[in-house]
C-alpha cells in the first residue's frame, strides 16, 4: 500500500509531490482569502450571494428535483476537468495555480457565508453539505492539478530551451490517474444529488 501511494505520484523524472504541496498551499491561501472576504460582508450581501444555498438549508425537505444529474456531474467535474485539460498547454503553469486559488476561495466563501447566516448550531449541516462531497472531489482536484502543473512546466521548459527533450510529457500514469478520478467525481455528484438531501433533512428535523 505504501509503495502504491508513492507510485501514484510518479511522473517523468521524479515525483509530483512538490507540485501537490504547491497546489494544496494555493488552495489554502484561496480558502483564507474567501473566509476573510465572507467575514467582512454585510448580512444582506451574504443572504443575496448565498441565496440558493440558504433556501436549500431552510427548507423542510431539500428539493433536488430542479437539479438534473447532468448538472450535478458538471458541477462536480468542472474544476478537476479544467485542471486536467490545462495540463496540455504550457499556459497551465499560470492557470493551474490560479484554478487552485479560485476553488479554495469559492469553497471557503460558501462555507463561511452559510456559517455566518446559520451560526454554530448548523455545523453538522455544513459538514453534510460541504464535507460529504468534497472529501471525494478535492483529492481528485489536487491529483489532477498537480500532474497538470508538472506537465505544463515540462512543456514550458522545453519551449524555452531549458528543459530536457523527451518524447512525451504525459506518462501513462497521467491518463490512468484521470481515469481513476472520473468515476470518483461521478460518485461525488451522486452523493450530492441523492445522499446529502436526506442527511440534511434528517439533521434539520432533529434540530427542530
Amino acid at each position: 500500500m505504501k509503495r502504491f501511494f508513492f507510485r501514484m505520484w510518479d511522473v517523468h523524472g521524479g515525483t509530483m509531490l512538490p507540485a501537490a504541496a504547491i497546489i494544496s498551499a494555493l488552495f489554502l491561501c484561496g480558502a483564507v482569502v474567501g473566509c476573510v472576504a465572507a467575514s467582512y460582508m454585510s448580512s444582506d450581501a451574504l443572504t443575496q450571494s448565498a441565496g440558493p444555498l440558504t433556501a436549500y438549508l431552510s427548507a423542510d425537505t431539500p428539493d433536488t428535483a430542479a437539479v438534473s444529474i447532468f448538472s450535478a456531474v458538471f458541477n462536480a467535474c468542472k474544476y478537476p476537468a479544467a485542471a486536467f485539460f490545462l495540463g496540455f498547454t504550457a499556459l497551465g503553469v499560470f492557470f493551474v495555480p490560479f484554478l487552485a486559488l479560485l476553488r479554495g476561495f469559492f469553497l471557503s466563501f460558501a462555507v463561511t457565508s452559510v456559517a455566518r447566516l446559520f451560526g454554530a448550531d448548523g455545523i453538522p449541516v455544513y459538514v453534510a453539505v460541504f464535507g460529504l462531497v468534497n472529501i471525494l472531489s478535492l483529492p481528485c482536484l489536487i491529483i489532477l492539478a498537480s500532474q497538470s502543473l508538472v506537465s505544463a512546466f515540462s512543456m514550458a521548459s522545453m519551449i524555452s530551451g531549458k528543459g530536457r527533450k523527451q518524447l512525451s510529457v504525459f506518462p501513462k500514469g497521467y491518463f490512468i490517474r484521470a481515469a481513476v478520478c472520473a468515476p470518483i467525481l461521478v460518485v461525488s455528484a451522486l452523493v450530492e444529488l441523492y445522499l446529502v438531501p436526506g442527511v440534511v433533512s434528517m439533521l434539520l428535523s432533529n434540530a427542530r
